[in-house]
This record gives C-alpha cells, sequence and structure tokens, in this order.
C-alpha cells in the first residue's frame, strides 16, 4: 500500500470520528488534545484559551486542517507564534470562555459540515472498507442531529440524502441488509438513534424494505418499539415492545439460515433499552430468556448496571456496582421463585447482555470474571452478547456449578442484590454459612 494511500485512509477516520462527536464532545477532545500536545507552554502564554478557543471552532465547522490532534497542536501552535502580545479575541465574537464559543456556535451547521466532509472523503477514496462498523454508527449518529423547518422541503431532502448516504456506508460493511436481513441495522445502531432518522433514508441507503411484505412490516414494528416506565417493574413481565406476536412477523423465505432471529433482535432493543436507565462508567443491560412451545421466547429476568447503597453494618464499603447479569438474575428469582428457577428454569436459560457505546452504537460485554461465576452457580451457562461489529457473539460458560454461590465474588454481588430487592435466597446463604465453617 502506497503511502499516499494510507495517509488518505488516516484522513477518513480522523474525518469520521470528529464527524461522529457532539459539539460539547469534540470541544473537550480538543481543548484535552492542546494542554496534552503543549504541556507547560500553555501556562506561559496567557493568551491560550483564546486560542485554544479558535481552534475548536474552526474543527467544529468543519474546517480544512483541523481533523484531528495532531492538527489542533499544530494550528494552536502556529497561532500561538503568531499573536505574540496580541490581544485579539481568537474566539466567536463575544465568546471569552468555551462554554460561550459552544453555544454561540450554529449546531445544524456545524454538524452537516463535518458530515459532508466524512462522506465526501468516503466516497471519493471507496473508504468504507477501512473503517469500522462503530465508525460508521458514528456518522450515523451525526445525521440524525441534523434537523429542517416542517415546511423547508429541500432542507429536508438534503438531511435524507446524508443520512441515506451514511446508511449506504453501513450497508456496504453489512450487505445482508440489502440481501437478507434489514433487521440486523438493529445490531449495530441503537434504536433511539435510528428513530430519529427519516425512514426513506433507510430505503435510498439500500437496505432491503419491500414494501407491503413481512420484512417491511418486521422492521417497522421494530422501529416503532417504545418502552413505558413500568416496563422492568410489572409482576407479569409485559415488555414495552409491540404485542409478541406482531414482532415475530415471519422472516421471508430469502433470508439465509444465518439470519438473525427476531427473538434474539427484540432482546438486545429491550436489554439496551435497560442499560440506558443508569448513567454509570459501563452501561450493561441484560435479560435472560427461556425457549417455549412454537418458537417464542419468554423474557424471565432483566437487569442493568447501578449503584446499590450497601448496609454499613454489613460491609465495609459504601456501595456496589451491581452488573447487569446479576440484577436480573435476582429478577427472575424475585418474580418466579427460588426453586422454580433453580430447579427449571435457570438450566434452560439464555442470558442476553449488551453494552452500549455512548448513545449510538455496541461494545463486547462478555461477562466479567465476578459474573461469569455468578451465572455458573445459579446455573445458566448459555450466553450471548454484543460486539462493536453488528453481530452478535455466543458463550458458553461450561458446566453449571452450585459450589461457586459460596465464593466472595459471587456472594457478596448476589447477596446485595437479594438485600435491593428485599427477598432471601436460601440455596446462596446456606453456601455462605458452609463456608464459614
Amino acid at each position: 500500500m502506497s503511502h499516499q494511500a494510507v495517509d488518505d485512509m488516516v484522513v477518513m477516520s480522523d474525518l469520521a470520528h470528529v464527524a461522529s462527536l457532539t459539539n460539547q464532545e469534540l470541544f473537550t477532545e480538543v481543548i484535552a488534545s492542546i494542554k496534552k500536545g503543549c504541556g507547560s507552554n500553555n501556562n506561559e502564554h496567557h493568551n491560550w484559551q483564546p486560542i485554544a478557543i479558535k481552534v475548536a471552532i474552526a474543527t467544529a465547522k468543519g474546517e480544512s486542517g483541523y481533523c484531528c490532534a495532531d492538527d489542533w497542536v499544530k494550528q494552536y501552535t502556529n497561532l500561538s507564534n503568531n499573536s505574540s502580545n496580541d490581544q485579539t479575541n481568537y474566539g466567536e465574537p463575544g465568546a471569552t470562555n468555551f462554554r460561550q464559543a459552544l453555544t454561540s456556535l450554529p449546531e445544524g451547521e456545524c454538524y452537516k459540515n463535518r458530515m459532508i466532509n466524512a462522506l465526501n472523503s468516503l466516497e471519493a477514496y471507496s473508504g468504507a472498507d477501512n473503517l469500522s462498523i462503530k465508525q460508521i454508527a458514528g456518522l450515523i449518529r451525526c445525521s440524525s442531529s441534523l434537523a429542517a423547518d416542517d415546511g423547508d422541503a429541500d432542507a429536508k431532502d438534503q438531511i435524507c440524502s446524508l443520512q441515506s448516504r451514511a446508511i449506504s456506508q453501513l450497508v456496504h460493511l453489512m450487505p445482508q441488509l440489502a440481501k437478507t436481513n434489514p433487521c440486523d441495522i438493529f445490531l449495530a445502531i441503537q434504536l433511539p438513534l435510528l428513530q430519529k432518522l427519516e425512514y426513506n433514508a433507510f430505503v435510498k441507503g439500500g437496505m432491503n424494505l419491500r414494501f407491503g411484505e413481512d420484512l417491511d412490516g418486521t422492521f417497522r414494528a421494530y422501529l416503532n418499539t417504545k418502552f413505558t416506565d413500568k416496563d422492568c417493574d410489572s409482576q407479569e413481565h409485559k415488555i414495552g415492545l409491540k404485542r409478541k406476536r406482531e414482532l415475530d412477523v415471519i422472516i421471508a423465505d430469502s433470508y439465509s439460515k444465518d439470519t438473525t432471529s427476531s427473538d434474539i433482535i427484540s432482546h438486545i432493543v429491550e436489554a439496551a433499552h435497560l442499560a440506558r436507565k443508569e448513567k454509570v462508567r459501563a452501561q450493561h443491560g441484560a435479560v435472560i430468556y427461556i425457549a417455549q412451545e412454537g418458537g417464542e421466547t419468554k423474557v424471565i429476568g432483566r437487569g442493568w448496571n447501578h449503584d446499590f447503597l450497601l448496609d454499613q453494618s454489613k460491609s465495609k464499603k459504601n456501595k456496589i456496582v451491581l452488573h447487569s447479569e446479576v440484577h436480573a438474575v435476582v429478577d427472575a428469582i424475585h418474580h418466579y421463585g427460588e426453586d422454580e428457577c433453580f430447579n427449571k428454569l435457570f438450566p434452560q436459560a439464555t442470558i442476553m447482555i449488551v453494552e452500549l457505546h455512548s448513545d449510538y452504537a455496541y461494545d463486547t460485554c462478555h461477562p466479567c470474571p465476578k459474573c461469569d461465576p455468578t451465572l455458573r452457580a445459579v446455573g445458566i451457562t448459555k450466553v450471548l452478547h454484543t460486539t462493536p461489529h453488528g453481530k452478535i457473539e455466543k458463550l458458553d460458560l461450561g458446566s453449571a456449578n452450585y459450589g461457586l454461590l459460596a465464593n466472595d465474588v459471587v456472594s457478596i454481588p448476589l447477596s446485595a442484590a437479594c438485600d435491593e430487592r428485599k427477598i432471601s435466597c436460601k440455596r446462596l446463604q446456606e453456601a455462605i454459612v458452609e463456608n464459614e465453617k
């Protein structure tokens, strides 16, 4: 590969990254890069903030020469050297700090310019092959931020065009969207983002949505999914999706055997919704489900990562992060009973685990060293989890091992989750007592 080709790939990746960020995220990254790249030189230059503001603004507006950390440091250094003792305001008129500069920017115009820069670069050099699905998802995120007045048809057409161009890049990386299963887009892009896009953008972007047929109906059912605040608390576990039989429209005969089932997609959509309930460092959501007659599935437990304040009489710590898997296990015990879960439900169950990447894509989230033994300790050994590649990964944890209930890495979070729901688990308590002998 030539040096020029490598340089083009780097520029495409940088432009896609810049386009994937909000203006606020971009300002934060630009300023952090300048501080890191220039070090103590910032303190020696009394005008460093106005100059950094100018660099951040130029980057947000999509100006040429401002697409990566090296560019930002270089531009900052050049401006610093040229400014000398000049007291000129380097930001927007009237902007004396980063917050004022940020709020003064025409947000929609910034997103559009950065989007166009990235798409033009991708299309000029057939660059989708050199970007990840997560990077393309970032472009789609940017396109979802574009808006037009209700009466401005031209602006709406332009937005739809930009969105469809971004989707076409995703279709290139996920050809099944055009050939077999358009619903696989829900494995790569979070539902709330997709709901912001123009529907025609999916069609113009090359997705296989045959109007009046099952493909279009199934896709619309997922796209129109809405959740209620009581989804995770109701005794009957009625999920906030449209009725299950409406969602599970029979997949068209043209689908390959490898296509993702509608059940799996519905569980991903719901687990992602659960993950968004708490703003913790790692946003994970999980659903535990079992197969039923007729090929359908039933969710028996739901959970998400969240903080839980511990009883100081029982622990030296103030709080614990309850992981989604542990939360879902205890949720199932709460609703179906310990004996039913351990003897019947858990041995036949699968757990779907989702990790969110920001508000637009997914990350890999196989069970951590604490949750792996916890799942085996209660008898759940089949795992599905998201990846950043638009695919679901299958994991077999091996044989169940109920003896693991006595291990601290299992008993401590499981006990905390039981305390949160104000329930007791006889098997867990017996294991703890036996371990203390």
